[in-house]
């Protein structure tokens, strides 16, 4: 039983750590127009979607928001169709809550609270050329980051402690 209640206080320090409270876009683009959405806290599904487009010049990739820990908190996609869609936690996207690492076909981009033009991010994917044709931009803000309390990272320590010395009473069992 011990071994049961030190692993939950383990995923339940885990669970506070990666969260926002809400995410708002705001696009200018000269080609297919502007968009302005947002995302509520606690939306799921398809509520925790948004979808645009943006002449990023037909790039396939994606730009991973995440917090201060490296964790992916929400991710645009796009599939070389100037078709982006940004999932956010409660959507079940796949990459969500694993860390990110930057490659040829993603950038991680840390979520500040404040609002942040990602067109940087899009000309390091799309081979310099950026958003067409000037002014354009996709500006993303994240609010309501959640900052993990120092009880949240001590009771997962207590609860990674409690999870390794089970691990090793069996291994010292076998």
């Amino acid at each position: 039983m011990r071994k049961f209640i030190l692993a939950m206080f383990a995923f339940a320090g885990i669970a506070t750590i990666a969260s926002a409270s809400s995410i708002t876009v705001n696009v200018t683009d000269d080609i297919y127009g502007n968009f302005n959405g947002s995302i509520a806290d606690g939306a799921t599904g398809a509520a925790a979607e948004l979808s645009w487009q943006s002449a990023g010049y037909f790039w396939s990739g994606d730009i991973d928001l995440t917090d201060g820990s490296n964790n992916i908190i929400a991710d645009i996609n796009t599939a070389a169709n100037d078709q982006y869609t940004l999932y956010a936690l409660g959507s079940g996207y796949s990459t969500l809550g694993s860390s990110c690492v930057s490659d040829s076909s993603t950038a991680c981009v840390v979520a500040t609270g404040a609002p942040q033009s990602l067109y940087a991010a899009v000309n390091s994917l799309n081979g310099g050329q950026g958003i067409c044709c000037g002014g354009s931009d996709i500006v993303v803000t994240v609010t309501g980051l959640a900052t993990p309390e120092p009880g949240s990272i001590l009771l997962l320590g207590a609860g990674l402690l409690g999870l390794l010395s089970s691990a090793r009473r069996l291994l010292v069992r076998s």
